[in-house]
């Protein structure tokens, strides 16, 4: 009998493990996530989407565990007029703008596949470049002769 109950045992330990390490998600999926926030509030011509984490801090809580994170996002070719937010499909913008953000990311224990973007302040960090003919263009719309 002993026997039976600690077969019972370890494997409801392996389900829980296995059922945990599914649900949890990566700090790039949380900060991927904040971008994704910034796409539906901002909603900016072209969709941003990650680039790179440059700098996080991670606060494990009683019930949430809160990430700040340091960022860059870059202008995809995909645009945001049919509502549709997913950025998978997307490549990179070439001239595209890269922004820097930090960002504060709260994900609940109880719900950890669903983050909560508390605040997301970003910088434009790198603007496209023009080529000459467009200079000459920019420059007759500002009023340059």
């Amino acid at each position: 009998m002993k026997s039976l109950q600690r077969i019972v045992l370890f494997v409801g330990l392996v389900t829980l493990a296995v059922v945990d390490s599914a649900s949890a998600l990566t700090k790039r999926d949380v900060a991927s996530a904040a971008v994704d926030h910034y796409n539906k509030r901002f909603t900016p011509t072209n969709l941003f989407k990650l680039l790179r984490i440059t700098g996080t801090t991670t606060q494990d809580l009683s019930e949430v565990v809160t990430y700040k994170f340091r960022l860059q996002m870059k202008e995809t070719i995909c645009n945001s007029d049919g509502g549709t937010y997913e950025t998978d499909g997307c490549n990179f913008k070439n001239d595209g703008v890269t922004m820097t953000c930090n960002t504060r990311v709260i994900v609940p224990k109880h719900s950890p596949t669903q983050p909560r973007v508390f605040s997301i302040n970003c910088r434009t960090t790198q603007v496209p470049r023009f080529n000459p003919e467009e200079w000459a263009v920019l420059a007759r719309q500002i009023g340059d002769p």
